[in-house]
């Protein structure tokens, strides 16, 4: 039996999703799309993610307890089910294994000059078989205990920041142009990515009715995360060199310093940022593997770990160089976020509530949802 988790650790695992984004490349990459009109662009794609999310929200509650998975088994069967696994497997993988590189890279260039990437990849990888040796649920918690530090950390950085700002650099407010900020840069949903573990949530979460909460909450969190780390970013660097900066957010954390006695507090910030990487990508593969046993009927998920996070490690070493991770994290985890999380998404539960609509009336609502439930 699958554990559950609660409504505050379900929310903790899809923050921590945005935070280690936020983190890592995100404001940078939001910045390089819309330039000074970023932050106004983050709250138009915010309200956008904020509209689908009550779309999705409102199918789900049309399929009480069932995954995206369990919905297109219902719309199409076994194919369509094996189908959209497949392709969330792949997306979960090759983009968190990304992620993890992206990582290391970064902290070899900021404190293990000496190190190889492999010998870094590899503590990691040990790290997080451990991690999911103790299940989702123990890592929800461990989320849950991380996320507020992690959280604060951003607002933290932020107001201890302000003196480095320069307002110039949110002028012209709307950058490029309509256009740019409106029509080309509302690419920039790919922020809110965490819906698409938000389409495996159900099975997991303890009462189904907190559903559409935890949907609505990861919304403004997320939101209000967004608008801090972008803020900081783009008030600090020249927007021409924020695409060159290697984790800006980072590189702003080291310019906060309290008089003579009280400096460098990145290093407590790497810390966080650390462990909440560790507890990120468990989460992410441990979902992965509970998705593979879901499609093809596995009891025992322990060979798994060790076979899974290896297959992790060896896409983690497939980029060759800094500049095709940055297209990996920027150019292609946000097309294929549109096309599978967005497009597909919508187009799976959209076709599966006409049908349900259809079964309805057919049916008068006798729906016993027990039978595609596999």
């Amino acid at each position: 039996m699958r554990d559950k988790i609660g409504s505050l650790e379900a929310l903790s695992l899809l923050l921590v999703v945005v935070l280690n984004h936020v983190i890592l490349s995100l404001p940078k990459n939001v910045i390089a799309k819309t330039g000074s009109s970023s932050l106004l662009n983050i709250i138009f794609v915010s309200i956008l993610a904020f509209l689908f999310m009550m779309f999705i929200v409102r199918i789900f509650n049309k399929f009480p307890g069932n995954d995206i998975l369990n919905i297109s088994s219902f719309l199409g069967g076994k194919f369509l089910k094996y189908l959209t696994g497949i392709l969330f497997l792949i997306y979960f993988i090759s983009f968190s294994s990304i992620t993890l590189r992206n990582f290391a890279e970064n902290l070899k260039i900021i404190y293990f000059q000496n190190y190889s990437i492999t010998l870094i990849l590899f503590l990691f990888i040990l790290a997080i078989i451990g991690c999911n040796y103790l299940g989702i649920k123990s890592i929800a918690r461990g989320n849950f205990i991380v996320l507020p530090v992690l959280f604060l950390s951003i607002i933290f950085i932020f107001f201890a920041t302000m003196k480095n700002f320069n307002y110039q650099d949110i002028f012209p407010i709307l950058g490029d142009g309509f256009y740019s900020t409106f029509i080309s840069g509302m690419s920039n949903i790919y922020a809110y990515s965490a819906i698409a573990v938000f389409y495996f949530l159900p099975k997991y979460v303890e009462y189904n009715s907190e559903i559409k909460r935890i949907g609505y909450t990861f919304i403004i969190i997320s939101f209000i995360l967004l608008l801090f780390s972008i803020a900081t970013v783009l008030l600090i660097f020249p927007v021409i060199s924020n695409a060159e900066q290697i984790a800006p957010l980072y590189l702003a954390a080291r310019l906060i310093e309290f008089g003579r006695f009280f400096q460098r507090v990145d290093a407590i910030f790497l810390l966080v940022w650390i462990i909440s990487v560790v507890s990120y990508l468990s989460f992410i593969f441990a979902l992965s593997i509970n998705i593979f046993k879901d499609l093809f009927n596995l009891e025992n998920s322990n060979m798994l770990i060790c076979s899974w996070t290896l297959l992790c490690l060896g896409v983690s070493l497939i980029p060759k160089n800094l500049v095709q991770i940055r297209f990996f994290t920027n150019v292609i985890y946000r097309n294929t976020t549109l096309g599978l999380v967005y497009l597909f998404g919508f187009i799976i539960l959209f076709l599966a509530n006409i049908k349900l609509s259809k079964k309805n009336k057919k049916e008068r609502g006798n729906i016993k949802w027990k039978d595609f439930q596999k």
